[in-house]
């Protein structure tokens, strides 16, 4: 046997390259972890850990659905948001976005009215230009509102529990004022649609950034398909007069400006997740991530670069163990090493990446191939960055670039 395969005399930089591969591993974990286990042990907890409340202490709500060419689903969406098992008042209000000039959505929810005497239903007309139809509905939808809370959802989701709304307002119930859940995608027929895997890593790593956030007492974005706070709210931060110029933030704005760790609860319980249904998720997912990353350079910074710092880490890692292992050679002592802190790194990743994906209901509750997607989107955030500088111009209401 060769004695120079394990020996320990080895270049100083040999031994450079291992520390910098242990750090950059430590580093990672340290900032990961905390946040996949947090969400984990939100959706154990959520609502359904609260101490039974008696019925008076839920506050009324009014259910607002944004509905654009939804007339397939809407009409179940209605039924199931009236069948909720909630003991406050409920009502609904549908503002139907007619940008197609298509009024399916307005007859489809109003065939309804004579079923259920508090749903209301009204849109926006084809020919309103220059501002967010979005925002609009959203206006429309508040002011309409008649009872202290509105709970906002859209046309294309699907309520899978008749405890939704309890566990949603259960914070409420108790103080909270804002309350941020959860949604996840699936094509139009409920399956995870083509690429689950790309996509659903991408997701879950959106919400370990915004819902590790939040739990950690720092929210600052939410998602308009699942999301409750106090009517009051929306008038005293004047709607959303801050960002009149941009189509989007109706939600991530808006919660960022209302919101902070005292009034807010996130609700992760697996009977409060929505489902999302898109013709074309691929393509949903496309545009919402565009939307997303446009908004986010209005927002606070630190969970960005923190996710950023542990992203590129991921780098660090995978460059350090190539180099300790090349430095060293004949001598395996630093292969060694580098094996041992992959395992140490991945495991870990692996274990709770799955566990974090499995409470999201991800399309793809990815493990063995995490640590490969950790080092691949890096690349994923760059390509969208390019195409954001080509749409820039299109999250604009006016055209008017700032």
């Amino acid at each position: 046997m060769n004695p120079n395969l394990w020996s320990f005399d080895l270049p100083i930089y040999a031994w450079a390259a291992v520390a910098a591969a242990v750090l950059a591993a430590i580093i990672i974990l340290v900032i990961l972890i905390p946040r996949c286990r947090a969400i984990v042990m939100a959706s154990r907890q959520g609502s359904e850990a609260t101490p039974i409340l008696d019925a008076a202490d839920y506050p009324g709500v009014t259910v607002v659905i944004y509905a654009r060419d939804d007339a397939a689903t809407l009409p179940q969406l209605i039924r199931d948001i009236y069948a909720q098992d909630y003991p406050g008042e409920v009502e609904v209000v549908v503002v139907c976005d007619l940008s197609g000039y298509d009024t399916a959505d307005v007859d489809a929810a109003g065939a309804l009215q004579t079923d259920y005497p508090s749903l209301r239903v009204t849109y926006i007309p084809a020919h309103s230009r220059s501002l967010s139809r979005k925002k609009l509905a959203v206006t429309l939808g508040v002011k309409a509102a008649r009872q202290p809370f509105v709970a906002m959802t859209c046309g294309n989701c699907i309520i899978p529990s008749a405890n939704w709304l309890r566990n949603m307002m259960t914070h409420t119930a108790i103080g909270r004022r804002v309350v941020v859940g959860f949604s996840t995608m699936r094509d139009a027929d409920g399956g995870p649609g083509p690429r689950p895997m790309l996509r659903g890593f991408d997701s879950v790593w959106q919400s370990v950034r915004t819902m590790g956030s939040a739990l950690k007492g720092h929210p600052h974005r939410a998602t308009g398909n699942n999301l409750v706070y106090a009517r009051d709210l929306f008038f005293a931060n004047q709607g959303f007069a801050s960002s009149l110029n941009l189509k989007y933030g109706d939600d991530d704005l808006f919660v960022n400006e209302i919101a902070d760790g005292k009034n807010t609860a996130v609700e992760l319980s697996a009977t409060s997740i929505v489902e999302v249904r898109e013709k074309n998720p691929v393509r949903a997912h496309r545009m919402e991530r565009l939307r997303r990353d446009f908004t986010a350079r209005y927002l606070p910074q630190a969970p960005y670069l923190v996710m950023g710092l542990m992203s590129s880490m991921w780098w660090v890692w995978l460059a350090a163990s190539v180099a300790a292992v090349i430095a060293a050679l004949p001598s395996l002592v630093t292969a060694c090493a580098v094996v041992v802190v992959a395992l140490a790194l991945c495991i870990p990743v692996m274990v709770w990446w799955r566990r974090t994906a499995k409470v999201l209901n991800a399309p793809a509750a990815a493990c063995v191939t995490a640590p490969l997607l950790m080092l691949w989107h890096p690349l994923y955030d760059l390509t969208y960055r390019l195409r954001g500088l080509r749409h820039r111009r299109e999250n604009y209401t006016w055209g008017i670039q700032k």
